[in-house]
């Protein structure tokens, strides 16, 4: 875990192999790279600053298996330098020194984290039913707790085969439902937080000035997430929201969708997130050329109660709509209240409608910087068929909507869930 191995194959911001990524490139041993992709200049001094923001996200071994609890009288395994064999699932989440390790990748950039409540961006989302009721981290993603040939500090990033230890009756019944080519997450993932936009642009970090600063705190809320089919064909709940990077040459993309990893590769070396190119634009008054791309993480935590048949079903014609709200409160300007909509169907995936209260830039900011969507507009599009299959029997979905111990007869959906 200490490597970070994913993190690492990112070679910059136009790494023809992975694609640019919300969370930036590796800059370590990448400077020439990443110096000739920008019209910006950019010193070492900037570049290690970054690489050492990047750092915050290792782990050591200290960060899972330290574990500081109050002495107890008599128990000598409890003190100040106590340590656990099983780390608890507070330490995937920082125990609480930090809001760094899970806590960024599940509740700022997917929005859709374990945790919720003061981890969650913003502040206050429900945890993950699982959570609730007692079920911890390496309960379902397996370790070498559960799997002695995984290997030391290694855990496995796809835990969808662990429903059936809990749920088998419910894993067995929707496998042979009309909706077994959908994931279990698509319809038990609800609201989505975290990032609904982010941009790297010049700015300042430690002192030190960088073409690549990220101005990420574009929080807000998703009412529920977009579906569509992963690379195996499975629907699966994504969280897409506009992206760019300021002031690059080039590009090397073709506009559409891709995928981060090839679906052949083992579950514990590739991921099931996509990202869309959109293409290189001008068109601001500054920080020309803008790389634009939509940022397509899959969902995978705060499980609940199912969303409703209507929020996938509602349109005749399968297309997907989402009002999404948000706040910007990072460097640049004074804190400001947005909006957008984002439009999966037929015909693409849009993101629509950007608008927001008046911006104030701070000194030394221009709005271009942190906010290059309020000259790009509804730029951030590709073309494809997003769209969810339509309802060719009507009479037949509304009786099954407002009945579901029909539908669970009839095979629509998936029997109650099992109680472990």
């Amino acid at each position: 875990m200490g490597t970070n191995g994913k993190q690492s194959q990112y070679g910059g911001l136009l790494d023809p192999r992975r694609g640019p990524h919300n969370c930036g490139p590796w800059f370590e041993g990448n400077f020439e790279r990443m110096q000739a992709a920008t019209s910006v200049p950019m010193s070492r001094e900037s570049h290690l600053i970054n690489q050492k923001v990047c750092n915050t996200c290792h782990v050591g071994c200290l960060d899972c298996h330290f574990n500081p609890q109050p002495k107890a009288v008599g128990d000598l395994t409890k003190g100040a330098h106590s340590f656990v064999k099983t780390p608890p699932s507070e330490s995937c989440y920082g125990n609480g020194r930090a809001s760094i390790c899970h806590a960024g990748p599940e509740d700022r950039r997917r929005g859709a984290g374990y945790f919720g409540g003061s981890f969650s961006f913003p502040e206050g989302s429900e945890p993950d039913v699982h959570l609730k009721a007692g079920v911890g981290c390496l309960d379902c993603h397996d370790s070498t707790k559960t799997n002695a040939t995984i290997g030391h500090a290694t855990v496995r990033r796809q835990a969808g085969d662990s429903c059936a230890r809990c749920h088998a009756g419910s894993v067995k019944s929707h496998s042979a439902s009309r909706h077994r080519n959908l994931a279990c997450e698509a319809c038990h993932i609800r609201q989505v937080a975290g990032y609904q936009g982010t941009y790297w642009g010049p700015g300042t970090i430690a002192g030190a000035a960088t073409p690549y600063f990220k101005f990420k705190a574009y929080y807000g809320y998703m009412p529920e997430p977009i579906l569509i089919k992963d690379q195996k064909g499975r629907w699966i709940p994504v969280k897409p929201f506009p992206m760019a990077v300021m002031n690059q040459k080039g590009s090397p993309f073709k506009p559409g969708l891709q995928w981060r990893y090839p679906a052949d590769l083992p579950d514990l070396q590739r991921t099931d997130d996509a990202w869309a190119y959109v293409g290189l634009f001008d068109g601001l008054p500054e920080n020309n050329k803008v790389l634009l791309w939509i940022q397509i993480d899959k969902m995978s935590h705060k499980l609940g109660r199912s969303r409703s048949c209507d929020s996938c079903h509602g349109d005749p014609l399968g297309a997907q709509s989402r009002q999404v709200t948000w706040e910007y409160s990072d460097p640049g300007a004074a804190p400001f209240n947005g909006s957008q909509t984002v439009l999966a169907d037929r015909n693409g995936l849009f993101i629509r409608d950007m608008r927001s209260e008046k911006i104030q830039p701070e000194t030394g900011y221009t709005l271009s910087d942190f906010a290059p969507w309020h000259y790009l507009k509804d730029k951030w599009q590709v073309k494809g068929d997003f769209s969810l299959p339509a309802i060719r029997d009507r009479k037949g979905y509304n009786a099954a909507r407002v009945d579901f111990e029909t539908a669970r007869k009839s095979g629509i959906l998936h029997n109650k869930g099992d109680k472990p």
